[in-house]
């Protein structure tokens, strides 16, 4: 399985915060969405603004270089996700359970797991990912029961702390 963290339009509503560095690297609570990726035991890349695009190669290399998810299903999650024990427990579910469906936070995708080869290109930008996640092979997918809290405004990683 390989899990691609995208940004998406609703990223610029987080400003400040988000000025500097990609909303998964917002920390809440001592965690950052970032961190705890990687215990999903997948490969993960990240989809970010392209004037962050050297930060995160420097500061994450480990989302930067992850290797193509080939017959494998992919685990979409959005970046805005707020870290929490609670939001990667339920990551791991989705995964274990391997049923292909989308997590939805009000008009927002949080997370989207889908079948092989379904992955977005290496090479989207944010900008297409609005496009991605519009396709018929993302929006038809069934709705799943999970819910996973994303940061809207900044005020949401106080609330969320």
């Amino acid at each position: 399985m390989q899990v691609v963290v995208f940004e998406d339009d609703r990223v610029a509503r987080l400003h400040p915060i988000t000025l500097g560095r990609p909303a998964y690297a917002i920390t809440c609570a001592t965690y950052r969405l970032a961190d705890w990726l990687p215990c999903l035991g997948a490969s993960v890349r990240a989809v970010t603004r392209p004037h962050l695009r050297e930060i995160q190669r420097i500061d994450f290399p480990q989302l930067s270089a992850a290797a193509d998810a080939g017959d494998s299903p992919t685990l979409l999650v959005n970046a805005r996700t707020a870290p929490s024990v609670a939001a990667l427990r339920t990551l791991e579910s989705i995964a274990q359970a391997g049923r292909t469906g989308i997590v939805r936070s009000g008009e927002s995708v949080a997370a989207a797991l889908l079948p092989p080869g379904a992955a977005p290109p290496h090479n989207i930008a944010v900008e297409g990912m609005r496009g991605f996640l519009a396709s018929p092979a993302v929006a038809s997918l069934p709705e799943l029961a999970d819910s996973l809290p994303l940061f809207d405004y900044p005020h949401d990683v106080v609330r969320l702390h």
